[in-house]
């Protein structure tokens, strides 16, 4: 059995999916009932921080996959919260559950000293996973080129102009969440990525305007960097998770933050031309 923690996200629904159609049993959990992304799914109710559903949900599984991230949760649900606290957390449950095999989703250059929450808070709980007896695995995939595709869409949809944070002529490498999943559907079928580190990179490095003409956007509304700069802390009291956005805001205008597509083993594929093809923009 396969313990999927975030099966209703962008990316856990999409790993939950590929899973059940191989035949695997899959349990997933969730805060809302009757979310299943696929049928013959099993659905354990429960928030990540509730250490006694986690508990629950992970009794008789020997697999768990962490797609959880608390980017955009609010107060007491943002990465401190979840991606730190609530994923140690959820490891030390595994361990206790007789769990043997762990795929950690986690970001891209995640480090202890990192500008974003979300980062800090990744790199802790790798760290906290490497120090276990854990058949484990890291992924550290790029910007989720749907995820940034929605961002700049802006209002697009109603005839309004596209959003770009900041200048927005930076190049960033973006991953498909597609590929994400299909990596991590490799990783528990192919034991040698056990007790490995692997940047998930995506085909192309573009820039948020590219990413909002790609969508047909022929107006853009920038937002300035130095405001940017600023909200990042006025906004942190009242309202973190715009905070936390602003700072990404800032970083993906001022870092390099390219890549080449990995890893090879499982090279991911789609572009941006691919990833709209499938979903055409309304």
């Amino acid at each position: 059995m396969i313990f999927v923690a975030g099966g209703t996200g962008r990316l856990g629904s999409i790993v939950v999916r590929r899973l059940v159609q191989r035949g695997e049993r899959v349990r997933m959990l969730t805060r809302t009932p009757g979310t299943a992304p696929v049928n013959g799914c099993e659905v354990a109710v429960g928030d990540v921080r509730n250490h006694a559903a986690v508990a629950a949900a992970l009794e008789g599984c020997d697999t768990a996959v962490w797609c959880v991230h608390g980017l955009l949760g609010g107060r007491g649900a943002g990465p401190d919260q979840i991606d730190r606290a609530a994923c140690i957390a959820t490891v030390d449950a595994a361990q206790r559950a007789g769990v043997r095999r762990f795929v950690l989703v986690s970001i891209k250059d995640a480090a202890p000293d990192h500008t974003s929450s979300l980062f800090r808070a990744k790199y802790a709980a790798e760290q906290h996973l490497r120090a276990t007896g854990l058949d484990w695995t890291i992924l550290r995939p790029t910007c989720f080129l749907e995820l940034w595709l929605d961002i700049v869409r802006g209002r697009l949809g109603t005839g309004g102009p596209a959003v770009v944070l900041g200048p927005g002529e930076n190049l960033l490498n973006v991953v498909s969440v597609v590929d994400v999943a299909a990596v991590v559907d490799h990783c528990l079928i192919e034991p040698s990525t056990i007790r490995r580190v692997l940047d998930v990179a995506g085909p192309e490095n573009v820039t948020l305007v590219e990413l909002a003409r790609a969508q047909g956007a022929t107006a853009i509304r920038r937002v300035p960097l130095g405001v940017l700069r600023v909200t990042r802390y006025l906004a942190a009291p009242f309202a973190p998770a715009f905070a936390r956005q602003a700072t990404l805001g800032v970083m993906l205008n001022t870092r390099d933050l390219t890549a080449t597509a990995s890893p090879a083993e499982c090279l991911p594929s789609r572009t941006v031309h691919t990833v709209l093809a499938d979903t055409p923009v309304n």
